[in-house]
């Protein structure tokens, strides 16, 4: 594991209690790296990250009224702002979330959206789903 990896792997565990959501959390990263690795110049260990961290404040504040400013994911990313987490890591969990009006202008923003929709939350690992997310990669959608 990366050092970038090893301390999302903590936050992941001491935020998010539910093995349902650390699944879907696992399946997104791994999916995050896999493509990144057949995207030239993508780090395969950052998108990993994004992909443990997005829904790391969900559980805690799920923000179901879509408020543009508070809940999930800006608990989140206020916090890893506060700890040290670089901007292109919380502008990608923040673009996740289509009411953040972060744009996915780039790549890794517009790949943790298509893992995510072709993921639900009790998602049982990442094989299962990596033809449908392999289709989505190469139709250009992210």
């Amino acid at each position: 594991m990366s050092q970038l990896n090893a301390p999302a792997l903590v936050i992941l565990h001491e935020w998010v209690q539910a093995e349902s959501l650390r699944r879907h959390c696992y399946a997104v990263a791994d999916s995050m790296k896999y493509f990144a690795a057949q995207n030239a110049g993508a780090d395969p260990d950052l998108w990993e990250a994004v992909g443990l961290l997005h829904d790391m404040d969900y559980e805690r504040h799920p923000n179901q009224e879509q408020d543009p400013t508070a809940g999930h994911p800006f608990i989140g990313v206020n916090w890893l702002h506060e700890h040290g987490w670089s901007e292109e890591i919380c502008r990608a969990i923040l673009s996740h979330a289509e009411y953040s009006g972060v744009a996915r202008a780039t790549r890794a923003r517009r790949g943790v959206r298509s893992r995510l929709s072709v993921w639900p939350t009790s998602a049982p690992c990442f094989a299962s789903s990596s033809a449908i997310s392999s289709k989505i990669w190469k139709s250009g959608a992210v």
